[in-house]
């Protein structure tokens, strides 16, 4: 059922596509148990988003970081969360994204157990088990521009539902579905690529552009995309761009984004 194959890499011009800029927004983030909608213990914390530690707050045993794609929770004191079970929610809400989520995923944690789940306006980090002082809990998210009415849905989602992708020091692939469906009217001529940000910064195009004949209301679904990490990759977290160009409606960029690390 699985077909395999690997993605040809080949550095390119990329023009980059566009993305809410939620620096400079007004995030609250509420410490809650054991639901989403009951604060628990401290009150809620209002930020606005700055690049840096600049905007760093408290929120009962943590110092909660947000910038323009990530949040970093990182605790100076010991104690234990009980979520993660199914019944009960403990652990931290962000709201205030006012629409631009598309996605939201866990990068890292050094809990026990963690999982991240968002709509468009909030992303929900619920957490269980012991934690110490140092220990982290990373998020990645996408604040995106709202796309223009009409035209595409895109979605890149890693195969067997994996969280936090990951590869070993020996590299290996990745497999992703990749799904586009036109929601417009009429026909759409679209291209479509892969792109990666390096740890370092570089960006490289990991995939051949490939063009799609959409007709009204059509969608089209890729299984088993292979991204093929090799073994002279540097160690760290990764970003993998999937980009749908509608190039029959002024070229509108859409986006999503998944991370992954290689150890």
């Amino acid at each position: 059922m699985i077909k395999k194959f690997s993605a040809i890499i080949f550095l390119m011009l990329i023009t980059f596509p566009s993305y809410a800029n939620i620096v400079g927004s007004a995030i609250d983030i509420h410490r809650a148990y054991p639901s989403v909608d009951v604060d628990y213990d401290v009150a809620p914390v209002t930020t606005v988003v700055a690049q840096g530690v600049s905007d760093k707050v408290v929120s009962q045993y943590a110092n909660i970081d947000i910038e323009q794609n990530k949040i970093t929770i990182e605790f100076f004191a010991g104690s234990a969360f009980e979520g993660v079970s199914g019944s009960t929610f403990d652990g931290y809400v962000f709201r205030g994204f006012n629409g631009k989520l598309s996605d939201a995923n866990l990068i890292s944690s050094d809990l026990a157990r963690s999982q991240v789940m968002f709509d468009a306006d909030s992303i929900y980090v619920d957490l269980g088990g012991s934690f110490a002082a140092n220990f982290k809990v990373v998020i990645g998210f996408t604040a995106e521009v709202v796309q223009p009415q009409g035209a595409l849905t895109i979605r890149f989602t890693p195969e067997d539902s994996i969280l936090n992708p990951s590869v070993s020091a020996q590299g290996g692939q990745l497999f992703f579905t990749k799904f586009i469906k036109n929601l417009a009217t009429e026909p759409a001529l679209v291209e479509s690529f892969v792109y990666v940000t390096f740890p370092n910064g570089e960006v490289r195009n990991i995939d051949i552009p490939k063009t799609h004949k959409l007709l009204a209301g059509q969608s089209l679904t890729m299984q088993n995309w292979a991204l093929d990490v090799k073994p002279w990759f540097p160690a760290g977290e990764y970003r993998a761009v999937f980009t749908a160009i509608d190039t029959l409606n002024g070229a509108e960029f859409y986006n999503t984004v998944k991370y992954f690390t290689k150890q």
